[in-house]
């Protein structure tokens, strides 16, 4: 026993001298006190150390006990703070309950987005021959933006601030939606664009069978009807001319009155001076020159069955053509069978020769006199310039000035610029403008332009003139 006491708990070693054992024995205790610096004040407990401060082993796994306890109770506690609070964590399939927390409210991030307005908007617009300008001027530093719409000769604008173009859009579109409706119902009659009213506005809103392509006793076209009826009679083709509102169309039908005596003779075409008769109205205006045009030949195959001159059972017969007499006195005799199949072939093609020739279009005889106008000019000079083409010509040194301004004012430090540009009610299709900088002062109403074809050209347009500005402006600034 004294042997294995003296194993387990040496008294002193016998290759080292007493001084260097305890100074051995300080310099564990100044580590294991840096080691655990809160347990420096503690008393110390009591132990079972043998001579010269040396731990047993209940002690030594004791002391390493009570370390890992306190480590595990501070990793516990920072996990703690760092773990986030949610209210009811479920597992899923198992459905067992998660760790309770406190609850928390999401916040919602802008408004709710939908298109519901935009496409209603557009849809009424559109069956009403109305053409909207949108502009989003930007608002708060360029973060958010505002709205301008203009639509029936009207304005609504408002600041916002909406936090994106889309839902500004949406917002433009809901209250002009609203101003559309409100006009609707105070001129009791569904408008069609600026300066359109009266029977051309009921026609849009419904009243001009404009679905009506067809005929609903025979299903065919009224086009096709009324150009049977004029091979069957020998009359004349009839003659459209078409006119232009906008993106909206009116077309008129005239018929002239029969070329020869032997042919079917409808004097009710003609008026008192022996003069053609015209269908269709002005004020009656389509969404489609088509449709503008079997309006006006629906009218012309109406009248002439509400006057007894075609059946609605039936459709026209062709009548028997007369002999010519002239050809009969230059051959001095009866033809023959083969001269009479012969003449008639001849007779048949020349009348399909000038029914041709009558059912060119205008665009032919157009090209005809360009051709002739070039060739003229060609043997006498040099044709003049024409100012319009060379404005519609794209600039040299760019595709776009868009983008060109767009970097400028960004390296000058401006906001986007904002084109305000505002369709002209006299003559559809021509805009006119200026070019706006939001927080310059200087820079409002700058590069302006008139009367310039199509939006999109007015706005390069714009865009060109602002670019030499800003160039100018950034030279007096350096």
């Amino acid at each position: 026993m004294d042997l294995l006491n003296h194993l387990l708990v040496p008294s002193s070693s016998p290759t080292a001298s007493p001084t260097s054992v305890a100074r051995f024995t300080q310099t564990m205790a100044s580590a294991l006190a840096l080691e655990h610096p809160s347990k420096e004040n503690e008393p110390p407990a009591p132990s079972s150390t043998g001579p010269a401060n040396v731990f047993s082993i209940e002690e030594f796994e004791r002391q390493h006990a009570e370390q890992r306890a306190q480590i595990d109770a501070e990793l516990a506690a920072r996990r703690n703070r760092t773990a986030p609070k949610l209210s009811n964590i479920s597992n899923g399939s198992n459905g067992s309950r998660g760790v309770a927390a406190e609850p928390q409210t999401l916040i919602p991030i802008g408004k709710s987005r939908t298109t519901e307005h935009t496409i209603a908007f557009h849809q009424l617009c559109q069956a009403r021959g109305v053409v909207p300008s949108f502009e989003f001027p930007e608002v708060l530093g360029g973060q958010q933006f505002g709205f301008r719409l203009e639509v029936a000769g009207r304005v609504v604008e408002e600041e916002g601030p909406w936090g994106s173009k889309k839902e500004a859009k949406e917002a433009a579109c809901e209250r002009g939606l609203e101003m559309l409706k409100e006009l609707q119902n105070r001129n009791g009659v569904a408008f069609c664009g600026a300066g359109v009213q009266g029977e051309g506005a009921a026609a849009v809103a419904g009243g001009g069978r404009e679905n009506e392509l067809f005929d609903p006793a025979t299903g065919k076209p009224w086009i096709g009807l009324l150009l049977e009826f004029c091979a069957a009679t020998q009359t004349p083709q009839p003659v459209y001319q078409e006119y232009a509102l906008g993106q909206r169309f009116a077309c008129t039908c005239t018929l002239n009155p029969p070329l020869s005596t032997g042919a079917c003779s409808i004097d009710s075409l003609i008026d008192d001076a022996q003069g053609p008769r015209t269908f269709g109205s002005l004020l009656t205006i389509f969404t489609s020159k088509k449709t503008a045009r079997a309006n006006s030949a629906r009218e012309a195959v109406e009248w002439l069955r509400q006057n007894g001159h075609l059946s609605e059972a039936e459709p026209p017969r062709k009548k028997a053509k007369v002999a010519s007499p002239i050809l009969g006195a230059v051959q001095g005799s009866a033809p023959s069978d083969s001269n009479a199949n012969a003449n008639n072939s001849t007779n048949d093609a020349a009348t399909a020769t000038a029914a041709v020739r009558a059912s060119d279009p205008p665009a032919a005889n157009a090209d005809t006199s360009t051709s002739n106008n070039n060739n003229n000019t060609d043997a006498t000079g040099p044709a003049p310039s024409n100012p319009s083409a060379s404005s519609i010509s794209p600039p040299t040194d760019a595709s776009s000035y868009g983008p060109l301004v767009n970097n400028l004012c960004a390296s000058l430090g401006l906001l986007t610029p904002e084109y305000r540009l505002t369709n002209s009610t006299d003559v559809p299709g021509f805009w006119s403008g200026a070019a706006y900088i939001g927080r310059e002062p200087s820079l409002q109403g700058i590069a302006p332009i008139r009367h310039v074809f199509g939006k999109k050209r007015a706005k390069e347009e714009c865009a060109k003139g602002l670019w030499e500005v800003l160039r100018g402006w950034k030279r007096e600034r350096s």
